[in-house]
């Protein structure tokens, strides 16, 4: 079975029943593919790894738009939060919203403050990250596992329990993953470092 997508200009494109963003991009061009961070489909942004419905309109960004932007940014907080976990496992990472058009953070709880000298191992650490080209995975999750997964004993981050009992019931919940790292996250995030 097919499905037919409505491309900025009013083209359709007929893709397999299940295909993404992503797919789509490879399907109008392999370079494209490389360079499409994030879609917006029916003027929502979303991630490319998501399956589209027929009848969507589909949007393909690159990093230099506003979306792709954002997009990029969000994907380097996780990697700044899995560097972290590497070097310091007994830090708990909270949140990590973009402040400003230009920055992107993460609140830590750690068992002392960063010195500038762990500020240079986080960013070599996360230079490492980016040059193995980690994965940022996606999976869709029930509440029952996400509380499961954020309460492990010896593991337990009271800070992603409090964010999850904030979203509304009935809302999607996504983990994304970047090497060891897992985070309650909406997304979206690149396929890659």
């Amino acid at each position: 079975m097919a499905i037919d997508v409505i491309l900025p200009d009013g083209k359709t494109k007929s893709l397999p029943d299940g295909a993404t963003a992503m797919d789509l991009a490879t399907a109008i061009s392999p370079g494209l593919a490389k360079q499409v961070v994030v879609a917006k489909v029916d003027g929502k942004v979303q991630d490319v790894r998501l399956p589209l419905q027929a009848g969507q309109k589909v949007e393909l960004l690159k990093a230099d738009t506003p979306e792709g932007i954002d997009t990029l940014r969000h994907s380097a907080e996780h990697i700044l939060a899995t560097a972290v976990r590497r070097l310091y496992p007994k830090t708990k990472v909270t949140m990590g919203p973009v402040s400003h058009a230009d920055e992107f953070y993460y609140d830590f709880d750690a068992e002392k403050p960063f010195t500038p000298e762990d500020l240079e191992k986080i960013e070599a650490e996360m230079k490492k990250l980016i040059a193995e080209n980690t994965e940022f995975s996606m999976q869709i999750v029930s509440r029952t596992d996400a509380d499961q997964i954020f309460s492990k004993v010896g593991e337990a981050n009271e800070y992603k329990t409090e964010i999850l009992d904030r979203i509304p019931k009935g809302e999607r919940l996504t983990l994304y993953k970047n090497a060891e790292f897992v985070d309650l996250c909406r997304g979206p995030h690149v396929p890659h470092a």
